[in-house]
């Protein structure tokens, strides 16, 4: 299993929907955080620029479903008016579905 994590502009969120969904993830969350801008030159001051508003999407999908969510979130995120963000994948050890039981794959499916 992994956690595929996504952060994009929040005009975004739907193209990250629909490539996650249509990759063939069973679900997602999605949520607004706050990440510090930066620091910008102006006439030669650094000032800093506060911070930037951001959509975390992110799901736990199988193995065998990674490449093409993640092929598909590159395809629609890198074009467009807003496009960029960071995108992360990182293995999921262990999952319980606590209402259920359902452990590892049971658990997300």
């Amino acid at each position: 299993m992994k956690k595929i994590e996504v952060w994009i502009a929040p005009s975004r969120l739907d193209d990250a929907k629909d490539a996650m969904l249509g990759g063939g993830a069973s679900g997602l969350t999605a949520t607004e955080v706050l990440a510090p801008a930066g620091r910008e030159i102006y006439r030669a001051a650094v000032m800093e620029t506060g911070l930037r508003s951001y959509t975390r999407v992110e799901t736990v999908v199988h193995d065998d479903l990674v490449s093409r969510i993640v092929g598909g979130l590159e395809r629609v995120l890198a074009r467009g008016p807003a496009a960029g963000g960071l995108l992360l994948v990182a293995p999921v050890f262990e999952a319980v579905r606590i209402r259920t039981g359902e452990i590892d794959e049971a658990a997300i499916a």
